[in-house]
């Protein structure tokens, strides 16, 4: 808590100093750091609050990659708060910017968040899964790769497929492993 404490004086202060600029890139970044701390600290309402207006504001930017990254957070808080019925409108908000964003990685991620709310629905087949599946083995372990596979892993418990599940949370895991060994290698940190 006292790191985050930290981290919001430092956010307040950089705020003073950025908000001159008048640029809304800017003022989407500030939002959505705020975000990212009032979601650690679990205050959800401010934590979804400072996401949208970082999400309008890339928009106002044209920053659409930004936007949907930050609609991804937005989905990943709102399923975390079981507002399920809301992380799908969401979700369907960011088909538009699906043509305009260059990660593959990010549209696979949010196939993964659609195959788990339509798993929770109960309104679809495992088969369904076995293209995303097969999309997502092809994946590179950048950043939330292992979220597309721990959200695979959720999706095919849930349709009671047990064996591919196993599966996607062994990978998940590994992946998850090699960012933990990453972040507590000294030589890594330090270079």
């Amino acid at each position: 808590i006292g790191q985050l404490d930290e981290a919001k004086r430092l956010l307040a202060d950089a705020e003073i100093m950025l908000l001159d600029f008048q640029d809304p890139a800017i003022v989407g970044y500030l939002n959505y750091y705020k975000g990212n701390i009032a979601f650690q600290r679990l205050e959800i309402t401010k934590a979804i609050k400072h996401i949208e207006s970082s999400i309008e504001q890339f928009q106002i930017a044209q920053n659409q990659q930004d936007a949907y990254k930050r609609y991804l957070l937005l989905v990943r808080i709102l399923i975390y708060d079981q507002q399920y019925h809301e992380a799908d409108i969401n979700l369907k908000k960011i088909n538009p910017l699906e043509k305009q964003v260059r990660d593959a990685e990010d549209v696979l991620l949010a196939d993964c968040l659609r195959f788990f709310i339509r798993a929770l629905q109960n309104d679809l087949s495992p088969e369904e899964g076995g293209k995303i599946l097969k999309n997502t083995k092809g994946s590179t372990n950048k950043k939330d790769s292992h979220l597309m596979w721990w959200y695979l892993t959720l999706s095919f418990s849930i349709l009671g497929e047990q064996k591919t599940s196993n599966r996607c949370l062994k990978e998940s895991k590994k992946i998850l492993s090699g960012k933990v060994a990453k972040i507590t290698d000294k030589s890594h940190r330090d270079g």
